[in-house]
């Protein structure tokens, strides 16, 4: 408190010395021979354009900023004014002031005060910017100079290494341990990879990474020296190599591969590559490196060399194959443009050994040898189409992609001498009941059942004595007691010929079931032995369709 009130008396001085002395205020400049923390030097303080004084002797307190360190006995000897004489006399006063007594030249405009260096002034130890001031007593003048910044004294603190030891491209390739010496400081400090600093007492032992090391020596002043900051590279282990893609032994159906390999050291790596050289900045994580690799179709040797900053080596070899050939695939059933009947379809053909077979999205099983059928029942009746594609283990696809046409079989299954038939497998009513030729064996059905079952037409032209059936563009002819039968599509017309004939019954038209067969398509089967005294026939409503 007493210092701040002192402070504030100066000012209200120097304000008045302001108002007193006119335009050209005086200033005041300060040099000092060292500017170190903690070390002695040397003090000018210059003044100009000082009014005029009508003085003998004055006095002059010089105020120092905190923390400066000066002798109680100051000798005079050790303080010139103006470069040429003495102060009269010197005296300490508290809060590091000094009061010296000194002779004034009359009609002096500028005044010097120089503190030699045997005065032995020291700077402050921890002061960032010092200042001064100038009191003139009997004038009631006070001067301020402008901040002095202070520095850190030099860093003296060597780092020792073990003997022998070299570097290779900044790196050292084992483990070690450092000392850190100074002539100068009384203590050392340091902080390694960027934590709290702390005293120096043992070898520091440094492992494998990239270090970080601060150090300073602290003087007997107690001044903190500067802080140097070394970086220190280990790495006694060599790299290691790992690919990402592709993997060993793997399959590929290209000749060109982006390679990606992981590769882990403390220091920079230089990885070759067929004739291709690729460079890492170290890194224990593993730091991702890619080369554009061109192969043959087959096997290939993928020969890699990894060596570190260091010199440490390594190196190996990954095997891949390349299969750039589409697979084999071969659809025996349904063919192309066929015309298919029945409840369901067949699909089968066969692949390439270890080929995955699809049709859409759905996977179709294959066996030991690549055979596979499937039954479906296609989504549309007429057109469908057949999509399949396989993928063999490299990636490589083929497909094919064809139409067929299906048409859903009716199966009808006719009991001789029965009124009842089967269609489908539900039970219906059949008159006349199918009737067997013993002569021949072969089993008449009434032609009305038939073309109410197979949604046709029918027309019986009594003149003429013939039954004529119609569906869609298609028309059949055909007349009891002959054998030739008459299909017209469109302007086409063809005669197909029976070996049994169709024939009245009860007033109606029978016909044989080689009938159902030649010209509707059906297929038959003959069960004529009791108990069984039937016949199956399936029929696909293919009529009148591509």
């Amino acid at each position: 408190m007493k210092k701040l009130i002192s402070f504030l008396c100066m000012i209200v001085l120097f304000c008045s010395a302001h108002t007193v002395f006119g335009e050209q205020n005086p200033n005041m400049t300060v040099k000092l021979s060292n500017t170190t923390f903690g070390e002695k030097t040397g003090i000018t303080l210059s003044i100009k354009h000082l009014p005029p004084m009508n003085l003998q002797n004055t006095f002059l307190t010089v105020i120092f900023s905190d923390g400066y360190q000066f002798d109680a006995s100051m000798k005079e000897e050790t303080v010139l004014i103006d470069e040429e004489r003495n102060p009269i006399s010197i005296s300490v006063k508290e809060n590091s002031n000094l009061r010296l007594e000194i002779q004034w030249i009359e009609r002096q405009d500028t005044l010097t005060v120089e503190f030699l260096a045997e005065s032995n002034i020291i700077n402050p130890v921890d002061q960032k910017s010092v200042s001064f001031s100038i009191i003139i007593e009997q004038k009631n003048l006070i001067l301020f100079s402008e901040p002095i910044e202070l520095k850190r004294p030099g860093n003296t603190v060597q780092v020792m290494y073990p003997k022998g030891l070299k570097e290779v491209n900044n790196w050292f390739s084992k483990e070690i341990s450092v000392q850190l010496i100074s002539e100068k400081a009384e203590e050392i400090f340091f902080s390694l990879d960027q934590k709290d600093f702390t005293k120096y007492k043992y070898p520091i032992l440094l492992k494998n990474g990239v270090h970080s090391l601060e150090y300073y020596g602290v003087r007997k002043s107690t001044a903190s020296e500067s802080i140097q900051n070394i970086r220190i590279n280990i790495d006694s282990l060599p790299p290691q190599v790992r690919f990402i893609q592709p993997k060993d032994q793997s399959l590929w159906n290209q000749r060109s591969i982006l390679c990606q390999l992981s590769v882990i050291d403390y220091s920079p790596v230089q990885i070759f590559i067929q004739d291709q050289e690729k460079k890492t900045n170290g890194n224990m994580e593993g730091e991702n490196v890619e080369f554009t690799l061109k192969f043959q179709p087959g096997e290939n040797k993928i020969h890699y060399l990894a060596i570190d900053s260091v010199g440490l080596k390594m190196d190996g070899n990954i095997t891949i194959f390349i299969d750039v050939t589409p697979p084999a695939l071969l659809v025996y059933s349904p063919k192309k443009s066929e015309v298919l009947c029945g409840s369901r379809v067949e699909i089968s053909g066969k692949v390439e050994v270890g080929c995955s077979l699809y049709m859409g999205d759905k996977l179709i099983q294959t066996d030991s040898y690549g055979n596979f059928s499937i039954q479906v029942i296609p989504e549309n009746k007429g057109l469908n189409q057949l999509n399949l594609r396989c993928l063999d283990l490299a990636g490589n696809e083929t497909r094919i992609s064809y139409s067929y046409y299906y048409f859903p079989g009716r199966l009808m299954e006719f009991f001789i001498g029965q009124s009842k038939v089967k269609i489908d497998g539900q039970e219906k009513e059949i008159n006349p009941s199918p009737l067997l030729d013993r002569q021949t064996n072969e089993v008449y059905v009434p032609l009305r059942f038939i073309c109410d079952t197979l949604q046709f037409e029918l027309s019986w032209d009594a003149k003429e004595m013939r039954a004529l059936m119609k569906k869609n563009k298609t028309e059949i002819e055909l007349r009891p007691n002959d054998n030739m039968i008459r299909v017209r599509t469109g302007l086409k017309t063809e005669k197909i010929e029976l070996l049994y004939t169709p024939t009245l019954y009860k007033g109606s038209v029978m016909v044989p079931v080689e009938f159902l067969k030649k010209i509707l398509g059906g297929e038959a089967i003959y069960q004529l032995d009791p108990p069984d005294n039937r016949v199956f026939v399936n029929f696909c409503d293919k009529v009148g369709n591509p």
